[in-house]
């Protein structure tokens, strides 16, 4: 029961930080000089990817399974989301994608240290779900 509330609370939280993204789709890419809608595009389908991957390292480390490469894994996947971030953040080709984004700022902080933290019960009671 306390891991799926444990997986449960993790994967509602990263929903949260990727929704932005997933909705508005109309944003930009990573160590691209020229960016256009469609790369933006594809470089929120990889946010998308890397909030998902984020949740399973991170449920890794909470249920003790391979923890130093769920570590690994979730340590390059934060740093890979935060640097398509900045790229998405620079390209704003309009005030439709910019709301978006300004959610994010908000959501990803508060997510960030968790997912950086090791996980312990103690999370467990925040969650509500």
């Amino acid at each position: 029961m306390l891991r799926y509330r444990f997986g449960t609370w993790v994967l509602c939280a990263l929903a949260f930080s990727c929704l932005p993204l997933t909705v508005h789709a109309q944003t930009a890419p990573v160590a691209v000089q020229r960016m256009d809608t469609t790369h933006a595009v594809n470089v929120a389908g990889r946010q998308r990817m890397l909030a998902q991957r984020m949740t399973k390292a991170y449920l890794m480390l909470g249920q003790g399974i391979d923890p130093d490469g769920a570590r690994a894994i979730l340590q390059e996947s934060v740093r890979l989301f935060e640097t398509q971030l900045a790229a998405l953040k620079a390209f704003q080709p309009n005030a439709a994608q910019a709301k978006p984004l300004a959610e994010l700022d908000v959501v990803w902080p508060r997510c960030k240290p968790l997912l950086t933290a090791q996980p312990t019960k103690l999370e467990l009671m925040f969650c509500t779900i």
